[in-house]
Parts: structure tokens; sequence; C-alpha cells
């Protein structure tokens, strides 16, 4: 669906909390995290812990070259990371 809908945000790592909670208000499905019409919010502080986990574990090693993550599902409570691709190289020196 990101994909489909280019709904991306995209920052350098390691990321500040602001930068992150920017990250998700920044996306067009936003609304719909956010309780669109009246259905539940999504537990956007999880989604927020989620960006600045992976943006720690990119920094922290540099052998990895691309990380997918998709789908994650924003929970009422919590986020669920369905799938994971990871490419990893030797780090440059």
């Amino acid at each position: 669906m990101v994909e489909l809908l280019g709904d991306v945000s995209v920052r350098i790592a390691p990321l500040a909390r602001t930068e992150a909670e920017e990250m998700v208000r920044e996306l067009r499905t936003f609304p719909a995290l956010n309780g669109y019409r009246g259905a539940p919010p999504r537990d956007l502080d999880a989604l927020v812990d989620v960006i600045l986990r992976i943006g720690v574990l990119v920094d922290r090693l540099p052998e990895i070259q691309e990380l997918d993550l998709n789908p994650v599902l924003v929970h009422a409570e919590g986020v669920s990371l369905v799938d994971a691709r990871i490419r990893v190289a030797k780090a440059a020196h």
C-alpha cells in the first residue's frame, strides 16, 4: 500500500523523537492512524518508538545497507512488524 500511495517520509539516522513524530504526521495516511471518522486512534507512540529503534539499529550497524519492514501494522495498542528484509554488506572503513 505504501508503494501504491507513495506515502513515505524519510530522515537520516539517528533520529530525535521530534523527527520521528514529524515523520508520522507527514504521512498521507496519518488521519487514518489518528482516528478518522470515529475509528479508534492507533498507537502512535508505539509507531514512533519503532522508528526510533530502527534508526538506532541502522546507525549502530553500518553493515545494514537496506532495511524493509512491510507491512507495519499499527494497532490501538502496539505495533506488529509482519515481515522484514535486511540486506547487509561489509561496512566501509
